[in-house]
């Protein structure tokens, strides 16, 4: 296992190199937040967090669906199918998650790149129908 200090250290410096901007949490040195603008929603915020063996690179899509839960699982479930280098994933709150999970000790560059633009290409793409269906930014 690697210690996750050196790997925070090492997310923070594929941040630095990227064209992103990005804050690091002063309480809690293993979140970092990126916030982007977008076209369909007013704002994207994206996190990238260092756990002991995995990189976790998320963003919270909406909020647990009041109505059509079901249907709106179930669609979920099949943009899962479609969807390459992030998933859907619901928390234990019932809200929506965009989700990549990365192995932290081999974790380079264009990995983390890759994710983060998977996750808001995702949640461009998607946004529109799944409000539609009931899903509560």
């Amino acid at each position: 296992m690697i210690e996750k200090k050196a790997t925070a250290d090492r997310i923070s410096q594929m941040l630095d190199a990227s064209s992103w901007d990005y804050t690091r949490d002063e309480d809690d040195p293993n979140l970092f937040t990126l916030e982007f603008e977008t076209s369909v929603r007013p704002d994207l915020r994206i996190s990238v967090i260092t756990g002991d063996e995995w990189v976790y690179v998320s963003h919270i899509f909406g909020r647990n669906p009041s109505e059509n839960q079901a249907q709106i699982h179930r669609r979920l479930l099949e943009i899962n199918w479609i969807l390459n280098g992030c998933k859907f994933a619901v928390d234990e709150e019932g809200d929506v998650i965009l989700l990549d999970e990365q192995l932290a000790d081999d974790l380079d560059q264009l990995e983390l790149q890759a994710a983060v633009e998977a996750i808001a290409s995702a949640s461009e793409q998607y946004y529109d129908e799944l409000k539609q269906l009931g899903i509560r930014a």
